[in-house]
Order: C-alpha cells, then sequence, then structure tokens
C-alpha cells in the first residue's frame, strides 16, 4: 500500500475519535493536526509546510462558502484529496460540498468508508507512482464540424465519467472563441490560459493549482479567457508549451479545441503533440 500523510482540522469530537480509530489501523501517518477551523490562517500555514497527500476536513460547524475554503487549501497544499466530515447525510450539504471541490463526502459510521477512501487514494498514487516511471498520460481534443454539435457537451461528459472512475483528469478549454466550458460545468474561474500563458516563466505545480478550478468532482479546469484583446492573442507555441507542462500531472488531458476543422486548430494541436510532451 503506497504511504500517504494525512492532515486533519477536526473540532467534532465523535467525528476525531473515529478519524483515530481508523487511522490506527492504517499505514499511513498524521502530520498535521488542527483543532479549531476557524482559526484558518495557522491552519493553512500548518500546511503550506507539511503538504499532506490527504485533508479532513470537519465541516459540520462551517457557515462560510465551501469554494474558498476549497481553493485556500489547494493553493498551499498542491493536490491533496479533499475529505469532507460532517454529522449529517443531508443530499445538499453533499452536493454542494462536492461542486465546491471536495474529492469526498463522509458522515458517521466513518470507519468502513474512510478506510475505502484513504485505500483508494493510496492505490492511485502508486498507479500514477508506476505510471510516470512509463511516462503516461494521455491526450485527446475534442473538435466540432461546426457550432452547436455537442463537442463541447462531450467533452465535459467524458471528462466527468473520467473522474468518477477515479481518474485526474484535465479539461482545457482552448475555444477562444465562445469559451463555454466553465459555464457547462458551472466553474468558478478566475483565471484561465491565458494567465498561464503571461507567465510561463514561473510555471510550477503550485501556481499552476492556483489557476486551474473545479466544477466536476475529480476533474480540474483550465478555462479560456472570457475576452482576447487582439494584443493578447494567444499563439500555439504558448500553448504547447502550457500542454508540455501540464500533461505529466494528469491521467487525462482533455482539449476543447472549439468549431470548425481550420488551419489554425490544426496547427494548436499539431504543435501541442510533438514528442516534447
Amino acid at each position: 500500500m503506497y504511504p500517504l500523510t494525512i492532515g486533519l482540522a477536526i473540532e467534532n469530537r465523535d467525528l476525531m475519535e473515529q478519524t483515530q480509530a481508523c487511522l490506527a489501523d492504517l499505514p499511513f501517518r498524521v502530520i498535521v493536526e488542527h483543532q479549531d477551523i476557524g482559526d484558518l490562517s495557522t491552519f493553512l500555514d500548518r500546511l503550506d509546510r507539511m503538504r499532506p497527500d490527504v485533508v479532513l476536513v470537519d465541516i459540520s460547524r462551517w457557515k462560510e462558502p465551501l469554494e474558498g475554503l476549497v481553493s485556500s487549501i489547494r493553493a498551499v497544499t498542491g493536490d491533496p484529496m479533499l475529505i469532507a466530515l460532517n454529522t449529517t447525510a443531508a443530499s445538499d450539504s453533499i452536493l454542494s460540498t462536492l461542486r465546491a471541490g471536495i474529492n469526498e463526502y463522509l458522515f458517521p459510521p466513518l470507519g468502513e468508508s474512510l478506510r475505502r477512501a484513504l485505500e483508494k487514494r493510496s492505490a492511485e498514487r502508486s498507479r500514477r507512482r508506476d505510471g510516470a516511471a512509463k511516462g503516461a498520460g494521455k491526450a485527446f481534443a475534442f473538435f466540432s464540424a461546426k457550432g452547436g454539435c455537442g463537442a463541447t457537451t462531450l467533452v465535459c461528459h467524458v471528462a466527468a465519467e473520467l473522474g468518477r472512475q477515479n481518474q485526474k483528469v484535465l479539461l482545457a478549454d482552448l475555444d477562444l472563441d465562445a469559451g463555454m466550458i466553465g459555464f457547462i460545468t458551472k466553474t468558478k474561474a478566475v483565471y484561465s490560459i491565458q494567465d498561464a500563458v503571461n507567465n510561463l516563466h514561473r510555471l510550477d505545480i503550485h501556481y499552476w493549482k492556483a489557476l486551474v478550478s473545479n466544477g466536476i468532482p475529480g476533474v480540474e479546469i483550465m478555462a479560456a479567457p472570457l475576452a482576447l484583446a487582439s494584443k493578447q492573442q494567444i499563439k500555439d507555441e504558448q500553448i504547447r508549451h502550457v500542454l508540455a507542462f501540464a500533461k505529466p500531472h494528469y491521467d487525462w488531458t482533455l482539449v476543447d479545441l472549439g468549431r470548425s476543422l481550420s488551419h489554425l486548430t490544426m496547427g494548436r494541436w499539431r504543435r501541442s503533440t510533438k514528442p516534447a510532451w
């Protein structure tokens, strides 16, 4: 079993006791233990220093929008598995939590469900480690012959299904004319592919995680810019560099190229799939 490091932010005593009982039987190590989720800055500082593989957060008393909490955690930790713990199994709470970008929503009794979630993450990390040694990571581009054929809807459904299969997926919107992926997935994207292009000189995994957003569980989304001034046209070579950086970090990279098979579309994808990937 691939070893994992765990970060805890749990205030509820019963949730903490059940979590500790489960972890006692597993070969994972708790490296951050925080009991006051209201003291968010201290918790984030500790996460930034330790960078655990999995973060368990007690949301039973959390009153603010979860999107802010999720983005703050991912900004300092990179790509942990986020598990929300709650005392209720209300469907609206589960749905809003998953939409915020949480990987798993668990409620008492925690024992078996928490064990399964951690073992799944462990197996995923093990596969990713083995795959990285073999140069794993597949990329597919989607485009339609003309507008309205459903290519964007299709790529979103493919990404969602791969995410449900515990695959790590990047969904990149390179339709620079329409850019509908953010709307379809209801992601609250603050940044776009334009920001990645403008900051190629500082592009590393931590900066990348601040650019992507979550609108589908298991899927990270790189949105298209809302508007492009004539002086900000993205070059094919710049896109190639961004995709070359991103692809090794995902099991699947799915790209929406927009509508029609044009010289620009062919150049963008062909150059993005050179062996330099």
